[in-house]
């Protein structure tokens, strides 16, 4: 075994660290200190107690329980090459940018964790499976960004969402276990094309853009508190645009495909018009609070902005709101 990195508990700082099975003593890269090699190594497995079958991975290749910097129970970075990596017990928050442009292709999460820090696995390109997600409580912002090979997580643990969690994640079809959240974070799904269908039925309020450019998206599941919290909002304000309670009428803000939304339940009637809000108001919907949106529309396009949000153009030949980034249509 001479030559080979075993994993050890610095005595000092409690860091897990590598040591060389051949030395009495090894320096502790983090407090500087020496330590007893053999000491170390049996605290390590005392406190970590590896799995017996966890060297045996999918694909034949040893999982890593070397390379990481664990301190005080938060894994501060892995730093190691395995492409399948489990995690060790007793690790109980996974840090900010832990992992955050690693090459890792599957990770395994242990039961101990409750906490995932802002973009702990972001930009994770190859990342494609994560086991024991649903045991963590809280996934701060953009913890899976941009993370462009993964399919389906459960978060059935999940009380709180971070902004931008699961955003530019153009594989991703689904997403479970978000009974339990009661708030959808600003742009939770955005640029993630992939996504057929949502349950955010317990989910009491959704934030700005969390389902911008969601191209898939087909059916959604909420409440009517989440429906109409933000009414009379539009554009990049807003999940949603011109919703109305008093006309059962829904209009989704950048999900051309969207045909189903129920809230609690009940099926809304969507306004399939992507274009001009003067459809929406031709569909008997004088009366409503979308006419006063009909008034501010008409004075903004007279202005020369933007008929939806009121913002101002940008562009030469192809001009675009800078607020809600729609064309220019008229």
């Amino acid at each position: 075994m001479e030559g080979k990195w075993i994993p050890a508990i610095c005595p000092e700082c409690l860091a897990a660290v590598s040591a060389l099975p051949g030395r009495e003593k090894d320096l502790c890269p983090y407090c500087r200190k020496f330590y007893q090699v053999s000491a170390a190594a049996a605290a390590f497995q005392k406190i970590y107690r590896p799995a017996s079958g966890a060297a045996a991975s999918s694909g034949g290749e040893e999982r890593h329980i070397v390379g990481f910097d664990i301190r005080g129970g938060v894994l501060r970075r892995y730093n190691g090459a395995a492409r399948e990596v489990e995690i060790p017990a007793n690790v109980t928050v996974i840090g900010p940018e832990a992992f955050r442009g690693s090459d890792i292709v599957r990770v395994i999460i242990p039961p101990s964790v409750r906490a995932i820090g802002r973009m702990a696995f972001a930009e994770s390109r190859r990342l494609e499976k994560v086991d024991g997600l649903c045991f963590a409580e809280t996934l701060e912002g953009y913890v899976f960004y941009n993370c462009r090979l993964l399919k389906e997580l459960d978060v059935s643990g999940a009380v709180s969402l971070g902004e931008g969690v699961f955003s530019r994640c153009p594989r991703l079809e689904k997403v479970t276990g978000l009974e339990q959240v009661l708030v959808i974070p600003p742009f939770a799904f955005t640029g993630d094309t992939s996504i057929r269908e949502l349950h955010l039925e317990g989910a009491k309020e959704i934030g700005p853009s969390a389902l911008a450019g969601c191209d898939s998206l087909k059916r959604i599941y909420v409440s009517e508190q989440a429906l109409y919290a933000n009414e009379k909002s539009t554009g990049s304000e807003s999940w949603c645009s011109y919703t109305s309670a008093s006309s059962n009428m829904f209009r989704p803000g950048r999900c051309p495909e969207l045909s189903e939304v129920f809230a609690d339940g009940k099926p809304l009637v969507l306004d399939e018009k992507t274009g001009s809000l003067e459809s929406s108001v031709r569909r008997n919907l004088e009366g409503s609070d979308l006419a006063d949106r009909y008034v501010k529309s008409c004075r903004w396009k007279a202005e020369g902005r933007c008929p939806y949000c009121g913002g101002h153009f940008r562009g030469i030949f192809r001009r675009r709101c800078r607020q809600c980034l729609r064309p220019r249509d008229y």
